[in-house]
């Protein structure tokens, strides 16, 4: 509840992140690790801002799923 008070409304486990958003990044037959440091890559090169992470997921806030 406290990371939804921060504004992070959308919580999606690593595996997800990773699965819908590498396609972006990476070649689309690259096999990446489902890990907090492949999540935070991805969001590195997409230049997203204002994100957070958990011991097994991603925390957007609410523009990021726009």
């Amino acid at each position: 509840a406290k990371i939804r008070r921060f504004g992070y409304s959308h919580r999606i486990p690593f595996a997800n992140f990773i699965q819908r958003y590498s396609i972006l990044v990476y070649p689309i037959t690259m096999d990446l690790p489902v890990t907090r440091e492949t999540c935070e890559n991805i969001l590195h090169k997409l230049k997203m801002q204002n994100w957070t992470t958990g011991k097994s997921k991603i925390f957007l806030k609410y523009y990021h799923a726009e």
